[in-house]
């Protein structure tokens, strides 16, 4: 199996190096996408992966590289690029990819499957995301907080019958941690409503996500944007659980780390506001939904980094 990790950042590192120690032996391949310093510190010294639960693991992959022409063609592909260069990306990964190869993506979003699905001329697209707490500690070391995290992820709306075997024997063996849902689509809005909420509220007011739950002005914050993607979500024909923001507030609780927009937002670099507050926005407009508070947050964010 020839498998590629397309953005070798917080996610992708994660779930690449843990893939790649598990195949080290075997005749399987592993390809990281990577660039600048932390290219630099993959190829010469490994991948190395640091959790709160389990032993500290260094990997090395058959190829690193900034570019997509160096990789074979590839079975399955983990897409987890930041979403402003998700367009670009996936219309190169035509180079890598057949009939027969799967693209996972693993990025936050709504309506990322359909984008990817939207420039990728052959192979399948398996509507997917992930619960998890990593980023880049420092160039070629990758930092997760928390518990393990999980794949989310199912069968095309289209091909309801698809074989995931592949996909669920791979992560068995690399002892990651995966659930196969019917309706996978309701399992990325139930994400995305966590991870939009709380990646505003965080950084409005440069507060970790515990911090958020245990003050009740940010609670309130968080809860209100909360309600307001799910009065989009109810106009898109997706009803989440009655008791959803409870189970979302409980979680946040346990994470005493920042978000990775909230992260990006900090330190002036790119980020991705176009998955957060411009797409609650647009859609509201579309929709005729008020999403004031959202705008609200925005609205400071934007000026706070100009």
């Amino acid at each position: 199996m020839k498998i590629a990790i397309i953005g070798t950042g917080g996610i992708g590192g994660y779930f690449g190096a843990k893939i790649a120690n598990a195949i080290k032996d075997s005749n399987d391949e592993i390809f990281f996408l990577a660039r600048g310093e932390h290219l630099n510190k993959i190829q010469s010294s490994g991948l190395k992966l640091i959790t709160d639960n389990n032993p500290e693991i260094i990997s090395f992959p058959d190829i690193a590289s900034d570019s997509l022409s160096d990789f074979p063609k590839i079975d399955l592909a983990l897409l987890c690029t930041k979403s402003y260069d998700l367009d670009d990306t996936s219309r190169k990964l035509n180079s890598i990819t057949d009939d027969h190869s799967i693209v996972m993506p693993l990025l936050n979003g709504v309506d990322i499957a359909e984008r990817v699905e939207n420039h990728l001329e052959k192979g399948i697209v398996l509507p997917s995301c992930t619960y998890i707490s990593s980023h880049i500690a420092e160039p070629g070391i990758i930092r997760q907080i928390g518990n393990d995290g999980v794949v989310v992820t199912g069968c095309p709306t289209d091909q309801p019958d698809f074989d995931l075997s592949k996909i669920t024997t791979l992560f068995d063996r690399c002892n990651i941690k995966y659930q196969i849902q019917n309706n996978p689509h309701l399992a990325i809005w139930k994400k995305y409503l966590f991870i939009t909420a709380f990646g505003l509220v965080t950084a409005y007011s440069g507060k970790t996500m515990a911090e958020v739950v245990n003050e009740a002005e940010t609670t309130i914050l968080v809860t209100t944007i909360m309600n307001e993607i799910i009065m989009l979500a109810l106009a898109k024909g997706v009803v989440f659980p009655k008791n959803i923001i409870g189970e979302h507030l409980q979680t946040a609780a346990k994470y005493d780390s920042k978000t990775s927009y909230q992260r990006d937002i900090e330190a002036n670099r790119d980020s991705e506001s176009d998955i957060f507050a411009a797409t609650i926005i647009k859609m509201g407009e579309d929709l005729q939904i008020a999403t004031p508070e959202t705008k609200k947050l925005f609205k400071s964010i934007e000026n706070k980094n100009s």
